[in-house]
């Protein structure tokens, strides 16, 4: 019984201090942060992110972020103002696009919002970086240092899969223009071929029949002046 005294003495005395603490820390202000899914960013203030997994056809990347309340919820809307932080920024305007100003209605903790990306010819050969913070103004300012921006880096540099070897069967030589061909035509970046829950070898020989005939395709096609298709070196591509 005793014990039981002492140990629930000592819980509450914790619980008191926790309290106090929390009070010293936020006092009567609230602050905010800016997250991102954690998929992308892996617990931390920055991401990157690469066009050249997806087909050609897709233009924009829609990364759904969040702004969270670090203090007290409210019974008042109020506001947080956005920014682009220029100095540590070289994506340029019109490759971006994100609220300037966010409500954050009575009794919430939290409010998304979208950053849209876009795909442009640059980043074929080149990064570009936007840094996305919250600004001094409005109702909620930044907390702490983490977390008080979004750093984006992101391009359409195509990178050749470290098991092409494994996939030399069924897709041939690997060229840039044939990677990119294939993500278009089948909506799939990554083949991990021989893999634990890959793809069979019968899943394999369905993915290159279906290249062989989109090819086929793509060469007959009037539209196409380029063709027969060609790498990057000038070989044409086969399957």
């Amino acid at each position: 019984m005793k014990i039981r005294y002492i140990l629930y003495s000592v819980l509450l005395f914790v619980t008191l201090v926790a309290c106090r603490n929390d009070e010293y820390l936020w006092g009567n202000e609230s602050y905010a942060r800016i997250v991102a899914p954690e998929i992308w960013t892996h617990a931390t203030d920055s991401m990157t992110f690469t066009f050249s997994t997806y087909p050609v056809d897709i233009t924009e990347f829609v990364l759904e972020t969040e702004i969270i309340v670090q203090g007290k919820v409210v019974d008042y809307d109020r506001t947080v103002h956005l920014q682009v932080r220029k100095e540590k920024t070289t994506a340029t305007e019109g490759t971006y696009s994100f609220p300037s100003e966010l409500i954050l209605g009575a009794g919430m903790h939290s409010v998304k919002f979208d950053i849209l990306l876009h795909r442009t010819e640059e980043m074929l050969h080149k990064d570009v970086r936007l840094c996305v913070g919250i600004a001094p103004t409005g109702d909620l300012k930044a907390g702490v240092n983490n977390f008080s921006s979004l750093t984006i880096v992101w391009n359409d540099k195509i990178t050749k899969p470290s098991n092409w070897d494994d996939l030399t069967e069924f897709f041939g030589e690997y060229s840039e223009v044939k990677y990119r061909f294939i993500i278009t035509t089948l909506g799939v970046s990554l083949f991990p071929y021989g893999e634990n829950n890959g793809p069979t070898w019968g899943q394999m020989t369905d993915y290159r029949l279906r290249m062989a005939a989109a090819l086929e395709a793509y060469n007959v096609d009037p539209a196409n002046p380029d063709r027969p298709m060609k790498d990057e070196n000038g070989g044409t591509i086969s399957f």
